[in-house]
């Protein structure tokens, strides 16, 4: 039998990583931004501290998460194209498998979840979104834009890298950026087939780690390059932020009610994609030997990504008041703060996560009970057979 090779620690501790940054960037996308820029919660929770027609540094700690989310989905893509770009086949009966199985698992919990937690946990308001098994199929765009990605790679990605040299790899890449980087050329790909724009990107970053496992092009920088690159591009986050937020001024100055502005990144913002590289190169330079817990803990973040990025943890983090922390104490308030909830939602997770793996040997087991008598002599001999 082939020996199960040891997952890389390293990018097991990035993988957790990168999930901290997508549910921080969840937190503010879709709890924060919206306590800011509704007049109903600011009206709520009294928190118009940022509704006058100001540019607030304490705001700058919200541009620099909003980059977060970007970030993070091209690092889990860069990860998935380091590993699978070398292998020769992709086994994408197991992927698909493993995906459908937690993303029925964690429709399912988040069903029973958000029925237990409004009927004994929590009365009152804002209201708590209720999950219904029905929106199984709308969960999670990021898990249809990963396993589209692994397909195409199977089929032909994977082949045709194979065959480039460096020469016409390196190629490759630059016309595949360059494709999804003009905004005309992104218009006429997205009308002809949507998200066409989305998929360029992900071909992109899965050949680049491909790229980066064959060749090691930056290998021979040091590391303090990389950090410099994140800190200087999060200086370009910071001032398009102060830029974002004198054309709001000049514009919404004179109205009754003023609200902020929130700057978004686009996933193929070049801004995103290097900081993305960075500390893929940071990360990978990280001196580990394979852990056993930091590999387990890593495997888990695809149930983490299903199970907080819905409507019903929406609702609880809503339960909050971030506009005050943020107001008073930026750092030690509210950047702590979020951590914690950050922190919180990823140990419910990988809790989660456990559950799921016994439950999944419980039901191997369990199926063997249903299983014909003949039929279950069958399989057995075959699988004495197939382990000789």
């Amino acid at each position: 039998m082939e020996k199960k090779k040891n997952r890389d620690s390293r990018f097991e501790l990035l993988r957790i990583f990168a999930m901290l940054m997508i549910i921080s960037y969840h937190i503010v996308l879709h709890c924060v931004n919206i306590q800011l820029t509704d007049p109903a919660y600011v009206e709520k929770f009294q928190t118009g501290f940022f509704n006058h027609p100001n540019f607030y540094k304490q705001l700058l700690v919200i541009a620099t998460i909003m980059s977060f989310g970007s970030i993070a989905n091209a690092l889990f893509i860069l990860i998935s194209g380091y590993f699978l770009v070398a292998q020769e086949k992709i086994h994408i009966g197991k992927t698909a498998s493993k995906l459908v199985q937690q993303l029925f698992f964690a429709v399912a919990e988040l069903t029973v979840l958000s029925t237990f937690f409004y009927k004994v946990v929590y009365y009152g308001d804002p209201k708590i979104a209720m999950i219904n098994f029905s929106q199984v199929n709308n969960m999670s765009w990021f898990l249809g834009y990963y396993f589209f990605i692994i397909i195409f790679a199977t089929l032909w990605l994977n082949k045709f890298l194979h065959r480039l040299s460096k020469k016409k790899y390196q190629i490759f890449l630059v016309v595949l950026f360059a494709a999804f980087q003009f905004s005309w050329f992104g218009i006429i790909a997205d009308d002809y087939t949507p998200g066409l724009k989305t998929l360029l990107l992900g071909m992109f970053l899965f050949s680049l780690g491909g790229y980066i496992h064959r060749y090691e092009p930056l290998k021979k920088y040091k590391a303090s390059l990389f950090v410099v690159l994140i800190l200087l591009m999060n200086c370009i986050i910071w001032v398009s932020y102060y830029n974002n937020a004198v054309n709001n001024l000049q514009i919404n100055k004179g109205k009754d009610v003023f609200t902020q502005s929130i700057l978004s990144w686009e996933n193929y913002c070049p801004v995103a994609i290097i900081i993305a590289v960075c500390l893929f190169e940071l990360f990978s330079r990280i001196h580990i030997s394979s852990n056993r817990i930091i590999n387990y803990i890593g495997g888990s973040t695809l149930m983490i990504y299903l199970l907080h990025d819905n409507g019903l943890c929406y609702s609880i983090w809503d339960i909050e008041d971030w506009v005050t922390p943020l107001w008073n104490s930026p750092i030690t308030g509210f950047t702590v703060k979020l951590i914690t909830w950050a922190c919180i939602v990823f140990l419910y997770g990988f809790i989660s996560y456990i559950i799921f793996n016994v439950f999944i040997k419980f039901l191997k087991h369990a199926s063997k009970l249903f299983l014909k008598k003949d039929f279950d002599q069958k399989l057995q001999n075959n699988i004495t057979s197939a382990l000789k």
